[in-house]
């Protein structure tokens, strides 16, 4: 199925990865012929999304998870199902990853959450939630204010020397 043939800009749409991703599966990297399939998108476009998502590394670094779960902990749901993962990407820093899509993210934040929340089929979101925030971003502003203090300090001494 080609897909209109107006650009979305830089990020790719839902309809565009799934036509990429099925051009890819028959075309191989045969970029002229998935441009050609996806219709919205150069050859070259299309052979730059592969090659970074085959250097996308399996699970999002500590910063990103802070900045996923920040962005999950202010949607307005009360259970995981309700999340529209389509919208999460439009709050998604854009120089972290101009490509990142929900289907990632959604799949990446599954991942973090059954290797680090126990028994998370039992809780609710906003639980898991919490438990994860507790985790990775608690520690991220404990140090965060500890370098603060610091440099507090630094400048209460130069001040008096």
């Amino acid at each position: 199925a080609v897909v209109s043939t107006q650009s979305t800009g830089d990020r790719w749409s839902d309809e565009e990865i799934k036509t990429f991703e099925d051009a890819q599966d028959k075309f191989g990297d045969d970029w002229k012929k998935i441009s050609a399939l996806v219709g919205t998108r150069t050859w070259k476009q299309c052979a730059k999304r592969a090659e970074v998502a085959q250097k996308k590394p399996a699970e999002l670094n500590e910063d990103e998870q802070v900045i996923l779960l920040e962005i999950l902990d202010k949607e307005p749901v009360h259970f995981i199902d309700e999340i529209n993962w389509k919208e999460i990407p439009e709050k998604w820093p854009y120089e972290l990853d101009p490509q990142i899509d929900g289907n990632m993210l959604k799949e990446k934040f599954f991942r973090l959450m059954q290797y680090r929340v126990p028994f998370y089929s039992h809780l609710s979101y906003s639980d898991i939630i919490e438990l994860l925030m507790e985790h990775f971003c608690k520690p991220r502003r404990d140090k965060s204010k500890k370098q603060s203090e610091m440099i507090n300090e630094s400048i209460k001494v130069e001040v008096v020397d």
